[in-house]
């Protein structure tokens, strides 16, 4: 009677055991899954019999000067949405700077192809500080992305031969533009080289 009162009670003891395990697994379960829904559902945009569908939907109710405020139809909200998702897959951080350009095309259409920067991809460029020489061809003379300009390189009829190296003077270096480091460029002499000057066999 007593091992079967004690097989019992250690039989309930046990399942109470388990059952405060499931419990607390699913209380995390659930924790997790709150904590990911918010991640998911982060933004809030409204819809409102008082809004208007070229406005941000951020807001509730429109504000004090009209200018802003919830959409006003469901199609308003799911169209910011979509370009929401579009602008997350479009092209970032692209920069053209401190470039010169001497006696070849900057922006002007050439080639087999005919074509320079295209158009659709303009608007995910930033351009700025590059020197263009007088003689390079041009599409935009008006834009503020670059100045037409000698670069003013130290040997002016062999720019190669003076390792393209500018005048203190230049326009180029005045809008950030390097040196370039020839001296640091290429095989150089150090301990951990097996040979110098490097033999070739």
């Amino acid at each position: 009677m007593k091992k079967s009162f004690f097989k019992y009670i250690t039989s309930g003891t046990l399942k109470l055991y388990y059952l405060l395990i499931a419990v607390a697994g699913f209380s995390m379960l659930v924790m997790c899954t709150s904590q990911d829904s918010t991640l998911k559902f982060g933004l809030k945009l409204y819809v409102s019999t008082t809004g208007n569908d070229s406005w941000s939907g951020k807001l509730s109710e429109p504000d004090q000067d009209k200018t802003d405020g919830p959409f006003a139809t469901i199609e308003g909200a799911r169209d910011a949405i979509r370009l929401l998702k579009e602008a997350e897959k479009l092209p970032k951080g692209n920069v053209i700077s401190r470039n010169i350009c001497v006696g070849g095309n900057w922006d002007k259409p050439s080639g087999f192809w005919n074509v320079s920067i295209e158009d659709k991809a303009r608007p995910y460029l930033t351009m700025e500080d590059n020197v263009v020489a007088p003689d390079s061809g041009v599409e935009d003379s008006l834009s503020t992305s670059f100045v037409i300009a000698d670069p003013l390189f130290v040997n002016q009829e062999n720019p190669e031969q003076g390792k393209f190296q500018l005048d203190a003077d230049s326009p180029a270096l005045k809008r950030g533009f390097k040196q370039i480091p020839f001296d640091k460029i290429g095989l150089y002499q150090s301990d951990d080289r097996a040979s110098w000057p490097v033999s070739k066999k």
